[in-house]
């Protein structure tokens, strides 16, 4: 009988602290190798979580090389110190996974998606180096890859990842590296890498910038949202004013409602420009929001960069902008995933990538 119990108010997956829970026991020998764990509804009723979540426990302990399911006899534990190390020569092939929203054509070609060319620039420089191939495929609502081909050493997830994809993934036991975090998921303890824009720096950088070209009032001009990210952008836009010495006028933080769409940028950025608010300088989060922006401005007569200096976070080829540094990011994710698979100390981690900025002529001196 296994006594300790998981605790459900702890943010960390339950079934990792199910898998962590039985392989401390196997790490210290009270279940041997060769013997048989507890049957499924046993440590159901032991640890007080469903059967699917001790499922999903004992898929991680058997990618892990701990146990083993064996036919008529139940699942046996066959290893108390498993090398996890897999052999590149055999298996010399990594999956890349890009998902798209369900509502897209059925012949989708992520290679329009420019983030992904560029990601995939990076995942493709990497693997040459270390002489792997890749194949790729899209999923939507669901993981459609086989993760039991010989050569198969693991996958990268990109794209528009839905909840769904990742439980398949999860599921699968196999290695993967996610880029990027799934909507509306909180942050917690996760069994994989997570490559991550670093939010934060971006949007700094920007303010940064204008407020060392001499600007005092800057407006920052983003889509509305609870999301995570977006408040550290928010974050990143008012500590670069502090550090200016700048008092922060919330009044010029506008949050757009209505997504980034033509219509709701446009009819905000009119209300702006026509409201008492002054301002010398803007930071425009998305090129999405920029182009409806300039409709206004450019309505209004506002000239860039001689009445307003403007940084867009997006991939703008006409504007002062901080971007992701994509190449880097599949490069890293590469890296991380190899790192899994051949490293038995291997532990999960988020790896942020720093923002990189690409200076133009929409920005002056005030």
């Amino acid at each position: 009988m296994i006594s300790e119990k998981v605790k459900i108010d702890n943010t960390g997956h339950l079934y990792l602290q199910v898998s962590r829970i039985l392989e401390e026991r196997i790490l210290r020998n009270e279940i041997a190798v060769g013997e048989k764990l507890p049957a499924i509804r046993t440590l159901n009723k032991d640890l007080g979580v469903g059967i699917g979540t001790i499922k999903k426990a004992l898929a991680i302990l058997g990618s892990e090389g701990y146990i083993a399911s064996r036919p008529k006899h139940g699942t046996i534990v066959i290893n108390s110190s498993p090398a996890r190390a897999v052999d590149l020569e055999k298996k010399n092939e990594v999956g890349v996974i890009f998902g798209v929203n369900s509502g897209q054509d059925s012949f989708f070609n992520p290679y329009m998606y420019m983030r992904f060319g560029i990601i995939l620039m990076g995942i493709e420089k990497k693997l040459r180096e270390k002489n792997l191939h890749i194949s790729y495929s899209t999923a939507s609502d669901e993981l459609r890859v086989s993760l039991k081909e010989k050569s198969l050493a693991g996958f990268i997830i990109t794209g528009e990842v839905t909840p769904a994809i990742l439980k398949d993934a999860e599921r699968s036991g196999a290695p993967f590296v996610l880029i990027g975090d799934v909507p509306q998921e909180k942050k917690q303890e996760k069994s994989f890498d997570v490559i991550v824009d670093d939010d934060f720096s971006g949007i700094n950088m920007a303010a940064a910038h204008l407020t060392a070209l001499g600007h005092r009032n800057i407006l920052y001009f983003a889509s509305a949202g609870s999301q995570q990210w977006k408040a550290e952008q928010l974050r990143g836009y008012r500590e670069a004013l502090n550090a200016a010495g700048i008092v922060n006028d919330r009044n010029l933080e506008v949050l757009v409602s209505g997504g980034p769409g033509m219509e709701a940028g446009y009819r905000e950025m009119l209300k702006v420009l026509e409201s008492p608010r002054a301002f010398t300088g803007m930071i425009c989060n998305g090129d999405a929001l920029w182009n409806s922006a300039r409709l206004a401005l450019k309505e209004k007569g506002v000239r860039i960069p001689e009445d307003l200096s403007v940084v867009c976070s997006g991939m703008s080829q006409d504007l002062t902008v901080v971007s992701s540094d994509d190449e880097k990011t599949g490069a890293a994710a590469v890296e991380r995933l190899l790192e899994r698979i051949t490293n038995p100390a291997w532990k999960p981690g988020r790896i942020i990538i720093p923002k990189k900025m690409t200076e133009r002529n929409s920005t002056g001196a005030a």
